[in-house]
């Protein structure tokens, strides 16, 4: 039997309909003409001149709710528990993208906001990373983006905000990482550790799976000598490929109760010349999905995005990555989810599926799923909430009480 040949058709349209839009989006992009609005240099310009007006810290108390958005930071407060720290974020509506950079403090209990305002602080920025640490938030990149998306600027500066005072101080230091966006950053004991994200050229799209370290117990003590640390991949070490979007997070396994077998075993290490520690103990950090591009090997070298679901797990003792296995019933692939870890399992939720349905139209599939991810077997589960009782109220007969 000869081959069959395809007809040209409703492929070649396709491809030339898509190329033709890239090139005409790439054009734009590239066109040396930046209208004033799409001047991002000129933007960041003016926003640095307002805030040098800025004198002091000011606290607005019991403010509306901040406005729409996303891709900002949120912290805990690690002086008051039931405190939030909510910095900065992105909205676009529909016809035009708005960067923010303030900052609010939110009382869980009273559900109450504070707008701060304060000098000296980090321009407008989203997709940055934040960690809280003592008084302390961190905050590292992140990006502006022109009101039409066109242009972005990418930041490589890294914050310190102190939540006693609200000031804000950057922190100028050698060997950071580079500009970025999409990256992860988490906190391990005293040390900040950043993988991935991208960085967009124009021209092309560039994405990391680079791994970097920053000790806070040596910082302001040693500032001279003091840098961040790039951890690189041995020879034929495992690694996870470049990605962006990701969820990165820390597993400790609790400390089981005590058998009189445990209690003569921790008295043999402590009277006998064996080094003990806490890291004795499991600490694995996770890495999970998130979304990259590759170029296709086809004639017009187009660009085409892959969305991640392979899982990492990261030794912080010896920064030994390992892959972990599937199994269980893990979900699809995914991006935009959110992950948290609840005692020895990490729950993920949502997510979003972008489909080619005709031509170059995409539909974007919002995702309510839930998922279990058992951390001391590596078993992937899927969750269903139950239904809640019915909340009509009983009412029961008046009853006068003396006491």
């Amino acid at each position: 039997m000869g081959k069959k040949t395809k007809k040209p058709g409703k492929g070649k349209e396709k491809t030339e309909r898509k190329t033709a839009k890239a090139e005409v989006k790439r054009a734009r992009r590239e066109n040396d003409k930046v209208s004033q609005e799409d001047d991002i240099d000129a933007i960041l310009l003016s926003i640095q001149k307002e805030e040098a007006k800025k004198k002091e810290v000011h606290v607005e108390e019991n403010v509306p709710k901040p406005s729409p958005r996303s891709n900002g930071s949120l912290n805990i407060n690690p002086l008051k528990e039931t405190e939030l720290i909510l910095y900065g974020g992105e909205y676009y509506n529909g016809n035009k993208t708005y960067v923010y950079g303030d900052l609010y403090r939110c009382d869980v209990d009273k559900l109450e906001w504070k707008l701060v305002s304060s000098p000296n602080s980090p321009p407008p920025r989203s997709a940055h990373q934040a960690v809280a640490w003592k008084n302390y938030i961190y905050i590292f990149g992140g990006e502006f983006t022109s009101p039409n998306q066109e242009r972005f600027h990418h930041y490589k500066d890294f914050w310190m905000l102190d939540l006693k005072t609200n000031q804000w101080e950057q922190i100028n230091l050698k060997g950071c990482p580079s500009p970025r966006s999409g990256h992860r950053m988490v906190l391990y004991k005293h040390k900040i550790i950043i993988f991935g994200g991208f960085y967009d050229t124009l021209r092309e799209v560039r994405y990391y799976n680079d791994l970097h370290v920053f000790d806070l117990d040596q910082f302001k003590v040693i500032t001279l000598a003091l840098m961040w640390q790039e951890i690189k991949p041995s020879p034929g070490c495992m690694w996870p490929s470049a990605r962006s979007g990701f969820q990165f997070f820390i597993f400790q396994d609790e400390v089981y109760s005590l058998t009189f077998f445990d209690i003569l075993f921790w008295k043999y290490l402590l009277y006998s010349n064996i080094t003990w520690s806490m890291d004795m103990f499991l600490i694995q950090i996770f890495l999970y999905g998130g979304y990259s591009k590759e170029v296709a090997s086809d004639k017009n070298s187009s660009e085409k995005g892959i969305v991640h679901s392979d899982m990492w797990s990261l030794d912080p003792r010896t920064w030994e990555w390992n892959k972990v296995k599937k199994s269980g019933m893990p979900p699809g692939p995914r991006a935009g989810f959110s992950m948290c870890v609840h005692k020895k399992r990490a729950l993920l939720f949502g997510g979003v599926v972008d489909m080619e349905v005709e031509g170059d139209v995409m539909m974007s599939l919002f995702l309510n799923e839930l998922y279990g991810f058992q951390l001391d077997n590596h078993r992937w589960y899927p969750l269903e909430l139950r239904k809640g009782k019915s909340t009509k109220e009983k009412v029961y007969p008046s009853i006068d009480m003396n006491y």
